[in-house]
């Protein structure tokens, strides 16, 4: 797309000016204040209603005073024609922009109503938005900026928004043909199928926290056990055979003590009194435990339906007082929809007011008809839309109402089931607990030691324990003193014991050690291999970058683009910084190195939107040289030798 013409009539100080460059380069010479970027601001104020810099321009239209303010200028016409070549077909645009002024009926006088702009293309009037659509359609949506203003892309449009519209451009490289080019990178390919790249680190990293946190506390674990560990001495093997010795002593010396005591006939008695007094504790445990059992299981079932029963009863107060204000909630439902009905009935009924007059209020003469229609539609679309908008609202919130109706009853019905099931359950456990304290109540503990079993077996005792102190009356002296020496080696075999028990639990400690000590090593080795896994994300991310980055940058001749920037912590984070030798775009890059870039990305992007727009360059004098564009150029040039605009259009 070219421009053929471009008409400016009394815009930003202004008066006239008529350029038809037919498509071909132009260049706008002037010093400084002449007017050059005032063409610029005319053309892009045709094309957008904002000036070349994409601000709003509209108070800076009317010449101003020398004071600097803008006075009114009687309604004199402030337009701008442009006329454009789009593949052999030259379209006209007109925009202008002039005082309100209107007359009372009565009056001479005229009085300022504000501002209006008006809207043709090829000669025919149009509405704003149907100007501003058929412009669209021509060029979409910041496209004209982009393209026409070379500067825009890399200092106006967010770097989000750069970086969307390279990426849309040039298109996202696929995880599986990363891995397919970096065969270093398959062990990834299994782990990306349900996972992105970023999440996927997400979950080694949690891993490695985890195991790095109990590596950490395993030295701490070590020297705890370490702490514990009892002081020995002796040898072990010495004390064990010591022990053995000891314990066989102790035993001879008890068989001693056993014939000096007893003989034969002492023996025999004691055996039957160890015999009875066995049956007795035999006798008295398995005596309780049947009484302890039969009560127990009672206890235990009363025990447990009042619980259910006081459970299943607190449930049923709570569903009540859930129902009851449920149903509540209910009605109130219907109540709020039956006014909406009433409601939407009195909406439905409104009829268009059609207050239009066909006359003028001020001067009484009669309007034009298709004024009066204009007003009329007007006035009825915005009656149509306000009660559409009430009725759709009306709508919504009954839907809402009867939706939360719904619902209520739907817990109600719920709750109801529940509560009746409940009260089946209270009564099965109520007829439970009636039975059970019944049994429990049957229950008399008697004691074991009365039962006639027992007095028998008691009787049996006391008589032979008469027996075993008539024949022990000899022998005691020899006696004390065998169980004086059984007593000292009962002492040295505890000893003994006492150092055996301190090596047997340092070496219980030592295997828990050693056990710690191997899950370091596996957590060592878990980690090492979880540490490859991350590096093999981060291999896969500089891959991406370099792909994703060397696919957009072979797009552009002289700009490279910087699409991941890596923090310190090793992470990337997304950017989008244009860069020419090294030198970022907004940080250093000098003014021509900038032009250069700039129209590097507009021929990039022309060719990717399909289209060519005329590229203004202002302050063109600054560059030495520039890159060839793909595009009509118009050069705006600070020349003081020109105190008037000069125009060169190239042959």
């Amino acid at each position: 797309m070219k421009l053929s013409r471009v008409f400016i009539e009394h815009f930003k100080g202004l008066d006239k000016m008529d350029v038809a460059p037919e498509g071909k380069d132009v260049t706008v010479r002037g010093k400084n204040g002449s007017g050059k970027t005032t063409i610029a601001d005319a053309y892009a104020w045709c094309m957008t209603g904002k000036g070349f810099d994409g601000k709003t321009i509209d108070t800076q239209i009317k010449k101003r005073a020398e004071d600097g303010s803008t006075p009114n200028d009687g309604g004199v016409e402030h337009a701008v024609e442009v006329v454009l070549e789009n593949e052999g077909r030259l379209i006209t645009l007109r925009r202008e922009f002039k005082e309100k002024w209107e007359k009372h009926r009565g009056t001479a006088d005229r009085e300022f109503k504000g501002h209006t702009t008006v809207y043709s293309i090829d000669g025919v009037p149009m509405q704003k938005k149907e100007f501003e659509r058929r412009v669209s359609d021509l060029v979409k949506g910041d496209t004209f900026q982009i393209l026409s203003m070379p500067l825009h892309f890399c200092t106006n449009v967010k770097w989000q928004d750069r970086r969307k519209v390279l990426m849309m451009m040039c298109g996202d490289t696929p995880d599986k043909k990363i891995i397919d080019d970096n065969p270093s990178l398959e062990p990834l390919r299994k782990e990306l199928e349900n996972k992105t790249i970023a999440d996927y680190r997400k979950v080694l990293q949690s891993k490695m926290k985890k195991n790095n946190e109990e590596a950490k506390s395993i030295p701490a674990r070590i020297d705890e056990l370490t702490g514990m560990m009892a002081e020995t001495s002796g040898n072990k093997d010495v004390l064990e055979t010591e022990l053995k010795s000891l314990e066989k002593q102790k035993a001879d010396k008890e068989k001693e003590l056993v014939g000096i005591k007893n003989g034969g006939e002492i023996a025999e008695n004691k055996k039957r009194i160890a015999e009875l007094e066995a049956k007795m504790t035999k006798f008295v445990a398995e005596f309780e435990a049947d009484y302890s059992r039969k009560a127990g299981e009672a206890e235990r079932v009363v025990a447990g339906c009042r619980a259910k029963i006081e459970r299943l009863g607190e449930t049923i107060e709570r569903n009540q007082t859930e129902i009851e204000r449920s149903k509540a909630a209910a009605e109130t439902a219907d109540k709020l929809a039956a006014g909406l009905r009433e409601e939407w009935g009195k909406v439905q009924k409104e009829a268009f007011p059609d207050n239009i007059k066909d006359t003028c209020p001020c001067c009484g003469q009669k309007l034009p008809t298709e004024r009066v229609e204009e007003l009329r539609q007007k006035e009825l679309d915005k009656f149509n839309l306000d009660k559409a908008a009430k009725l759709k609202a009306i709508n919504e919130k009954g839907k809402r109402i009867m939706a939360d109706k719904a619902k209520d009853l739907d817990k109600v019905s719920v709750l109801e089931a529940a509560n009746t099931e409940a009260q089946a359950r209270i009564d099965e456990l109520s007829k439970s607990l009636e039975d059970s304290e019944k049994m429990l109540a049957g229950l008399d503990k008697p004691e074991a030691t009365k039962q006639p079993d027992y007095l028998t077996m008691k009787e049996e005792v006391q008589f032979t324990e008469n027996i075993i102190k008539s024949l022990q009356a000899g022998g005691e002296q020899e006696a004390r003193a065998a169980e004086i020496e059984i007593t000292n080696l009962g002492a040295e075999i505890s000893a003994r014991q006492e150092k055996l028990a301190a090596f047997k639990q340092n070496e219980a400690m030592e295997a828990r050690i050693e056990e710690l000590k191997d899950r370091e090593k596996t957590l060592g080795k878990m980690y090492s291999d979880l540490e490859k896994q991350l590096f093999l994300t981060e291999e896969f991310l500089r891959a991406k970058v370099k792909a994703t980055e060397d696919n957009i940058n072979s797009h552009f001749k002289y700009v490279k683009f910087k699409m991941f920037e890596q923090k310190i912590n090793g992470a990337l984070e997304e950017c989008c910084e244009p860069i020419i030798d090294g030198v970022p775009f907004n940080d250093g890059l000098n003014k021509g190195n900038r032009m250069k870039a700039a129209l590097d990305i507009v021929n990039a992007l022309s060719k990717y939107y399909g289209v060519s727009l005329p590229v203004f360059i202002d302050d063109c004098e600054s560059y030495t040289s520039l890159p060839d564009v793909d595009a009509q150029v118009i050069k705006l040039i600070a020349d003081g030798a020109h105190d008037e605009l000069s125009v060169e259009i190239d042959d």
